[in-house]
């Protein structure tokens, strides 16, 4: 949460002292942590999509070749996508056979880690 006060004096054209103030406050809203599992249609096959979401173990910014870089535990994301997983596939080898990893998301500076997963709809 960020706060901002912003204030003016200003001499009316009388001559009298005028003076404002007004604050603001900015808040970061809160992301929705949790598993959804919808399916969808890619190249003609059926999957599932497994989309994980949670706050990130530990997040950091890091200065790389001038360059500011947030990075991120994505640790408790994984977790949740892979009880889920176990949910469509018992089978722990055939469960990372069959798994693809489509991409990290880092959302608020590193704060908070998604994860997406796809896994074929049926075999």
């Amino acid at each position: 949460m960020k706060t901002f006060t912003i204030a003016s004096i200003s001499i009316l054209s009388w001559g009298i002292l005028h003076f404002s103030a007004c604050s603001m406050v900015e808040t970061t809203p809160e992301i929705q942590t949790g598993v959804i599992v919808d399916t969808i249609m890619k190249d003609g096959k059926k999957f599932y999509r497994v989309t994980s979401t949670a706050k990130a173990s530990s997040s950091s910014i890091e200065k790389n070749n001038g360059l500011m870089m947030a990075t991120s535990s994505c640790d408790a994301s994984k977790l949740l996508a892979n009880e889920k997983l176990k949910e469509l596939e018992p089978d722990p080898r055939e469960r990372e056979i069959n798994t693809k990893l489509m991409g990290t998301l880092t959302p608020q500076n590193g704060r908070y880690c998604t994860k997406e997963f796809l896994y074929p709809y049926a075999r």
